[in-house]
């Protein structure tokens, strides 16, 4: 079962490393084209600045999964790698238990504010829900990421994955 939910998690971050190099290629065209009609004919093209702040949650989001998985995201690893493996073992399990936390309350706050999602954009009408979404598609392969790290740490069931 961890093998298939690792594997599963894997698949996940592949898939989303895609679509977040979609949405950077598409962010660079959208903000090129904006800059060449400002400079070139002196008129912003309509509804650029909505897309691109749409594209660029989702760009975050989607990204923070990928480097959680590769174990890339900020550190400050000097006081870590000081410490003894038991300490570390600690250090490991509260970092654990404090991103299921996070994730846990980002879910239950986005819960209580989702009746107040039904906004539209201004010029496309894309509905706000678009924009607020984006941890929830975060924050689930992180907190199971999380859950398969712990059962790891405390089963040993399956090898722990190296930093590249």
């Amino acid at each position: 079962m961890l093998n298939a939910l690792d594997k599963s998690l894997e698949l996940t971050s592949k898939i989303y490393l895609r679509i977040a190099q979609g949405i950077l290629l598409f962010l660079v065209l959208a903000i090129l084209s904006q800059v060449v009609s400002r400079y070139v004919f002196a008129r912003s093209t309509v509804g650029i600045d909505e897309l691109t702040k749409i594209a660029l949650v989702w760009l975050t989001f989607l990204m923070a999964v990928v480097l959680h998985r590769q174990k890339r995201h900020i550190t400050v690893k000097a006081l870590y790698d000081a410490l003894p493996p038991r300490l570390q073992f600690f250090a490991d399990t509260i970092v654990s238990l404090a991103t299921i936390g996070l994730s846990t309350f980002v879910f239950w706050q986005i819960f209580q504010a989702w009746g107040y999602f039904g906004l539209l954009s201004p010029v496309f009408g894309i509905p706000d829900t678009a924009l607020r979404a984006a941890p929830i598609f975060a924050f689930v392969p992180i907190l199971l990421q999380e859950a398969v790290s712990l059962t790891r740490q405390f089963t040993g069931r399956l090898p722990d994955r190296e930093a590249p």
